[in-house]
């Protein structure tokens, strides 16, 4: 999907992380459908990364169809790299998505894929430049990184995005 690598496509490319990271949510949300609150958790990040999805479509439109002439050979490279090495290394978050077996192991996968997202996004966002709706979605996983950082070492609730509490 990185091939002939071009705005349009790094974007389409995090839709599908988004789609891949619902998904996953989603069919954690089922697994631990009798443990209420783990289910609430992963329902929600379900529903928010289906809400990045929804913002990275606007986005589509905003971005140039080609990099500036003058993009080097690297930025352009960095940004396959970080795609490749965040989400496709064999210890990317979903190389075992389908062995979790614990509430543990569905957690920190979540915070794997909520921390490679976040990378892979801080790099679409210095080759595109400002963007309030990318400014947003980075600042909703990083949200998620706090969250889930503070669920799976306190037992504390994961709260949607619409909350503003600290």
């Amino acid at each position: 999907m990185l091939e002939g690598l071009t705005p349009r496509k790094v974007v389409e490319f995090a839709i599908t992380t988004e789609e891949i990271g619902a998904r996953f949510y989603n069919r954690m949300a089922r697994k631990f459908a009798d443990e209420t609150e783990v289910a609430q958790i992963f329902a929600q990040l379900a529903r928010d990364e289906e809400a990045h999805q929804r913002q990275f479509t606007q986005l589509l439109d905003e971005v140039p169809p080609t990099f500036d002439d003058k993009a080097e050979y690297e930025r352009v490279q960095y940004l396959r790299a970080m795609a490749i090495s965040e989400f496709f290394s064999g210890t990317g978050p979903f190389h075992d998505a389908n062995l979790v077996e614990d509430i543990a192991q569905a957690l920190k996968h979540a915070l794997d894929f909520e921390k490679a997202a976040l990378g892979y996004y801080r790099a679409l966002r210095e080759e595109i430049g400002e963007n309030a709706g990318l400014d947003g979605i980075i600042a909703a996983e990083k949200s998620h990184v706090a969250r889930l950082m503070r669920v799976i070492t306190t037992g504390a609730k994961f709260r949607s995005l619409e909350d503003n509490w600290a």
